[in-house]
């Protein structure tokens, strides 16, 4: 069974940058949300100090923020 919520499309990663860039601090909620957990668990992987890897991931997603306007989706993708 189809539900009405299940036909809305997630927003891509580009769009939601423009939106915190706009100021909507509920894009960059939804950015964190998406993202987070694969970059902790890479920083886990690559680290293996739990406490080490939630300040690497921690510091991930504040450079993302402060480079928000200038991210271009023409060099990379945000996932990589």
């Amino acid at each position: 069974m189809i539900m009405a919520l299940d036909s809305t499309p997630e927003p891509s990663d580009s769009a939601l940058l423009d939106t915190f860039t706009r100021g909507e601090q509920s894009a960059a909620r939804a950015l964190t949300a998406r993202h987070l957990p694969r970059v902790l668990a890479r920083a886990l992987h690559m680290l293996g100090d739990r406490g080490e890897a939630e300040n690497v991931a921690q510091e991930t997603m504040l450079r993302l923020w402060k480079r928000a306007a200038t991210w271009s989706e023409e060099g990379a993708q945000l996932s990589t």
